[in-house]
């Protein structure tokens, strides 16, 4: 029986921004802090790195609502009305 971890690696690849359709990508905390809001436990990045989803409590919200958009440099955000 494999542990939760090496199940969340398997998974990560299968993930999807339900905004965009683009695979996401783990994006770790230390790497989030060029982007606006908290990423305490790092985030998963659209491949266009235009959106950007939490992890709170180890699970990643990938629900429009929880959200950032980014703009091309990174230096404000805003919630998807999408």
């Amino acid at each position: 029986m494999s542990d939760l971890s090496e199940t969340s690696s398997d998974l990560a690849p299968l993930l999807r921004c339900p905004i965009s359709g683009l695979p996401l990508r783990e994006v770790a905390s230390e790497e989030c802090l060029k982007f606006p809001g908290e990423w305490d436990e790092g985030g998963f990045l659209s491949e266009d790195g235009q959106i950007l989803y939490p992890i709170r409590n180890g699970f990643p919200l990938l629900v429009p609502s929880e959200a950032t958009r980014l703009d091309s440099n990174f230096t404000s955000g805003s919630t998807p009305s999408d």
